[in-house]
C-alpha cells in the first residue's frame, strides 16, 4: 500500500497517513532494497528519523531487536514502528523525495532468529 503525505503548515512538516510497506513480510530473506524518502526529521538526539515508502528493516517490538544496516551512506541505529509507520534512525539528513538503497545486516537478523530455537532446546534438555 503506498504512503500518502499531507503537509502541516503550522508545524512545517509532512505527516505520514498510511502504513509503510513491510518488505520483510513478503520475503524474510531479502536484505537489499530501494525506496523513496517520504519524510526526514531531526530526532533531537543528533540523528534523523526517516520514513520510506517501503522497507526491509524490521522494527523493534514484541521482544524482537530492530534490524541494523545502512540506508544511503548512513548506518541505521534504530528502527521503530508507530501507528503502522516505520521510522529509521540515521546519523545524517536525507532529502525528501530521494531514491535510496537500503541494506540490512542479514547476519545479525538471522542470528537473532536462531536464538529462540537454541534456548528452547536448552530448556527442554535440562
Amino acid at each position: 500500500m503506498p504512503l500518502k503525505l499531507w503537509y502541516n503548515d503550522r508545524e512545517r512538516k509532512a505527516i505520514v497517513t498510511e502504513e509503510t510497506r513491510r518488505l520483510f513480510d513478503e520475503d524474510a530473506y531479502q536484505t537489499g532494497f530501494s525506496a523513496v524518502v517520504l519524510d526526514c526529521q531531526p530526532n533531537g538526539k543528533g540523528g534523523f528519523e526517516i520514513v520510506l515508502d517501503k522497507t526491509c528493516f524490521f522494527p523493534e517490538g514484541g521482544g524482537q531487536y530492530p534490524d541494523r544496516g545502512v540506508i544511503g551512506d548512513f548506518p541505521v541505529t534504530d528502527v521503530q514502528e508507530r501507528q503502522g509507520v516505520i521510522y529509521h534512525t540515521v546519523s545524517g539528513e536525507i532529502p525528501v523525495g530521494a531514491l535510496v538503497m537500503g541494506e540490512i545486516d542479514g547476519v545479525r537478523r538471522f542470528d537473532f532468529r536462531r536464538l529462540p530455537k537454541f534456548f528452547t532446546r536448552m530448556v527442554v534438555r535440562n
